[in-house]
């Protein structure tokens, strides 16, 4: 008797959970389709200002949600939301703006809207940058300014001899100065390709081996001497050829 008494009772009780759970999941489904029921929009505009034709990098979303787009440079945004959504606009250094999405009469599902944003300025009061930490400090510094150099003084000073010569020691060559001796070695490496380098000279030029070799001179002083550069009369024959001897 009391299994079947109390069956009847647990029946009521499980019975009164479900119509609980029912009226709760109804409800959750009108709030969402009364907060969300419109049809999807294509929603467009140019995000402006009242003294700007528009604001670039603007924030566009729908409120309490993360769905939205940033505005272009030029301030236009487009994105996907519902009839009814409520759009919250917003950019440093302006005030936020609110709009809810009417109903569309249109097929095509597309709303242009362009808000006027006002500005947030805030002012600050005035601050006054000093290096001096008190008025003591700044006559103290003042009294301790020395100020006997006058113009001619310092032009005389930077114009010293000796400090331009340190300064013509510590300074480089400048880009022209780099380039004519660049081009300068060019032109010498060139000239006397294939010589031997002239090491009388630091960095000097290379000359050709004629000069620098013992044997081609030793070779040439003999050709002085026996008269093999004179000019001969009627007799070409005898004259030697002394090319490739030095």
């Amino acid at each position: 008797m009391n299994n079947i008494s109390r069956e009847p009772k647990n029946m009521i009780k499980y019975l009164i959970i479900s119509l609980l759970f029912l009226a709760s999941i109804s409800q959750v489904s009108g709030q969402s389709k009364a907060e969300n029921g419109g049809d999807v929009v294509q929603l467009s505009g140019v995000v402006a200002g009242k003294s700007l034709k528009f604001i670039p990098f603007a924030t566009v979303k729908i409120k309490n949600t993360f769905r939205g787009a940033i505005a272009g440079l030029d301030g236009f945004y487009t994105f996907a939301a519902r009839e009814q959504d409520t759009i919250e606009y917003s950019a440093v250094g302006f005030r936020k703006q609110y709009w809810i999405i009417p109903k569309v009469a249109n097929t095509d599902k597309k709303i242009d809207h362009t808000p006027m944003l006002e500005r947030d300025t805030i002012d600050l009061p005035p601050v006054v940058v000093s290096p001096w930490p008190s008025r003591e400090h700044f006559r103290q510094a003042f009294l301790n300014l020395k100020l006997n150099d006058d113009l001619m003084t310092r032009a005389r000073r930077n114009l010293d001899p000796a400090v331009l010569a340190e300064l013509y020691e510590q300074l480089e060559a400048d880009g022209h100065e780099q380039q004519s001796r660049t081009l300068m070695n060019f032109s010498n490496s060139f000239y006397y390709a294939g010589g031997q380098t002239n090491y009388n000279f630091a960095g000097g030029p290379t000359l050709p081996y004629s000069l620098t070799s013992p044997v081609a001179l030793y070779k040439f002083i003999n050709a002085i001497k026996r008269g093999d550069y004179k000019k001969k009369k009627n007799n070409r024959s005898n004259v030697r050829s002394i090319s490739g001897d030095y």
